[in-house]
C-alpha cells in the first residue's frame, strides 16, 4: 500500500474548481469522521500554484517544442493572462 500526500489530490480539485471544491471535500471528510490537519487546504493551493514548475521539468525532459512553449506560457503570468 502506498500512502501519498492528500494535498496533491486536493490541488487538482483546486485547479479545476477553485477554492470551494477542496473546501467542500474537506468539510464532507470531517463530517464523515475524518481528521483534517490545519493548513491542508493552503498546502493544496501552494501545490497547485507550483504545478507549472513540474510541467517545466517535464518539458525539459521531452525537449519537445510544444511542451517547452506550453511550459513557458505556464511560467509567465503575462502570457497566462495574469498581471
Amino acid at each position: 500500500m502506498c500512502v501519498d500526500d492528500p494535498a496533491r489530490d486536493l490541488s487538482a480539485q483546486y485547479g479545476a474548481a477553485g477554492e470551494e471544491m477542496p473546501q467542500a471535500t474537506l468539510t464532507g471528510y470531517e463530517q464523515a469522521g475524518g481528521h483534517v490537519h490545519p493548513g491542508l487546504a493552503a498546502q493544496a493551493k501552494h501545490l497547485w500554484d507550483a504545478s507549472p514548475i513540474g510541467y517545466a521539468l517535464y518539458a525539459l525532459t521531452t525537449g519537445a517544442e510544444t511542451d517547452l512553449a506550453t511550459a513557458a506560457a505556464m511560467l509567465n503570468p503575462v502570457i497566462r493572462g495574469g498581471t
